[in-house]
């Protein structure tokens, strides 16, 4: 309902307005109560009261899972870091008799793939995890450009460990992946969390609630691609296990492309901050260049194989397709958000 009211004067240079009686009743507001007021970006005022604003708060941050009903493999684990994306910054383990040993492990899990929490209280049918982390902190943009480096030198290392034949590099490449995942888990926290609050979207460089979207498809597919690169460097341990060793020719192909293909998901990642139409769309179609190459050099010289090479190179070919997919789509992303500035 819009509803207007005059600004009055009160005293000699104080401006002031009378509030609703209806919102008033609703909301208990008695005199000497403290109000909260924050600027929003088109010039309105948010007017809420200090005690809504802390009970809301209070009952938000802190979830309880009831670690008996989670009867199912890795269900409690994944509840844990749903209740961490969500923004909870208390989540309570409980359970009527002790939570099982399966179970401990699990939330161990849990707090080793996020960051910033760990466990506060333990006793036998209760565990407290807290989240230390103050989102207010985390420019999205800065922790997006710290995945994107990652991204980065875990595709410079795939691109060397090809080439060389090298197991020390591709050992680094799965160790690198636990970091990425914990970046990814962190930025979706603050973009949901930015949705319930204004003044976070504020801190966190957050402009306009379409962003949003934006910031989550473009980290997921820098998440999607560490996933690739992965299990490229897993293929290739496999591949050495087995005292094998990728041809030549076929070893320089996939460095090559992998090569190419990380050098334009840098440009996609600095076209998403510069919002160029006219670079990303070169970048477009370069992609689509590679994504031609990638098929045809899959294609050569597969028939000399034995049936073990022949399906890890398979799956590295199916892993650079993949990349080259991922990059055209958040391609498409940094297209759109030039498009909405």
């Amino acid at each position: 309902m819009v509803e207007g009211r005059k600004v009055q004067k009160v005293g000699r240079s104080t401006l002031a307005i009378s509030l609703p009686n209806d919102w008033v009743r609703r909301t208990g507001l008695k005199k000497g109560d403290l109000m909260i007021f924050s600027q929003e970006r088109d010039g309105s005022i948010r007017l809420v009261p200090s005690a809504y604003v802390s009970r809301k708060t209070e009952e938000s941050l802190e979830a309880v899972i009831n670690s008996d009903l989670c009867s199912v493999s890795k269900m409690l684990e994944r509840m844990i870091i749903e209740y961490y994306m969500l923004g909870r910054d208390t989540i309570v383990i409980t359970s009527h008799n002790n939570i099982s040993g399966s179970h401990v492990e699990e939330i161990r899990g849990a707090v080793r793939k996020l960051m910033g929490i760990g466990i506060v209280e333990e006793v036998p049918n209760r565990i407290v995890l807290q989240c230390s982390i103050d989102n207010s902190r985390f420019p999205i943009s800065t922790l997006m450009r710290r995945m994107h480096v990652n991204v980065t030198t875990m595709h410079s290392e795939v691109t060397q460990a090809l080439h060389d034949a090298s197991r020390a590099l591709a050992q680094s490449v799965t160790r690198r992946k636990i970091e990425i995942d914990m970046f990814y888990l962190l930025i979706v926290r603050l973009l949901l969390s930015s949705q319930r609050s204004p003044m976070l979207a504020e801190q966190i460089g957050i402009e306009k609630p379409i962003q949003v979207q934006s910031y989550r498809l473009t980290t997921e597919y820098l998440e999607r691609m560490s996933e690739s690169l992965y299990s490229i460097a897993g293929a290739l341990i496999a591949i050495l296990d087995a005292n094998k060793k990728l041809p030549e020719a076929q070893a320089n192909d996939f460095s090559q492309m992998s090569e190419l293909a990380k050098n334009l998901c840098d440009d996609v990642v600095q076209s998403f901050q510069s919002k160029d139409a006219r670079l990303v769309n070169e970048i477009i179609e370069r992609y689509e260049s590679l994504k031609s190459q990638v098929t045809t050099a899959a294609a050569s010289n597969q028939d000399s194989y034995d049936n073990e090479l022949r399906i890890h190179v398979k799956n590295i070919e199916y892993d650079i397709r993949r990349i080259v997919d991922t990059g055209l789509k958040m391609a498409s992303v940094a297209l759109e958000r030039t498009l909405e500035s």
